[in-house]
């Protein structure tokens, strides 16, 4: 689950309004990131309460991890943030980034 503020929802919006508003990518883009989010809400206790079909989505069940990526967070269930990290390291270490960096395909 990703999480943002609402400068960065405005900056996607901005992005998508470029793009031809009839292309099948642009329409996908908009379902993914628009037609599918939803505003988060807290608890009196200020705790971030997620829609059930979300923890599904994302397989939470008892605990859940919040990871910082700059303009945005993430909500994981923690096996699995333990299986992408482990994959994000493997890609780190193959060489991934020094490639992306040189406009080079990944």
């Amino acid at each position: 689950i990703e999480a943002c503020g609402l400068q960065r929802h405005q900056a996607m919006n901005a992005r998508l309004q470029a793009m031809d508003p009839f292309s099948p990518e642009r329409d996908a883009l908009e379902t993914m990131l628009f037609g599918e989010s939803v505003q988060i809400a807290f608890d009196g206790e200020g705790r971030v309460m997620l829609p059930s079909h979300l923890l599904a989505h994302a397989g939470i069940q008892e605990e859940a991890m919040f990871v910082g990526k700059g303009d945005v967070f993430e909500i994981w269930e923690p096996g699995a943030y333990a299986r992408h990290a482990e994959a994000a390291r493997n890609a780190v270490k193959g060489g991934l980034l020094s490639r992306a960096g040189k406009g080079g395909a990944a």
